[in-house]
C-alpha cells in the first residue's frame, strides 16, 4: 500500500491510520485521532469535496442557525449526497 504522505487530512481507515509511514512522518495522527475517536471512514464517493462542502456543510450551518430541524437535515444531506452516485 502506497501513502501520500504530503496530506494533512486525518487518514480515517484504521490500517492506514496504524501503518508505520504514518507514524514517522505524520507523528500527530495518534494524538487526532484520540480527540476524534468516532472518526469513520466516508468511502468511495464520486465528488468528496461536493458533499462535503455543497451537502453536509450548508444543511449543518442551517440546523445551527435555527433554520433547519435535525431531522430535516439529516434527510436532506442522504437524499443530496445519495444523488451524486447516479
Amino acid at each position: 500500500m502506497q501513502f501520500n504522505l504530503i496530506s494533512s487530512t486525518i487518514p480515517a481507515m484504521q490500517s492506514v491510520a496504524e501503518a508505520p509511514e504514518i507514524a514517522e512522518q505524520m507523528s500527530w495522527v495518534a494524538k487526532a485521532l484520540d480527540l476524534l475517536p468516532y472518526g469513520e471512514y466516508l468511502g468511495n464517493m464520486p465528488d468528496r469535496d461536493l458533499i462535503i462542502y455543497e451537502i453536509i456543510y450548508p444543511h449543518l450551518l442551517n440546523v445551527l442557525q435555527g433554520v433547519e430541524t435535525v431531522g430535516g437535515a439529516l434527510e436532506a444531506i442522504e437524499a443530496e449526497a445519495n444523488g451524486t452516485f447516479k
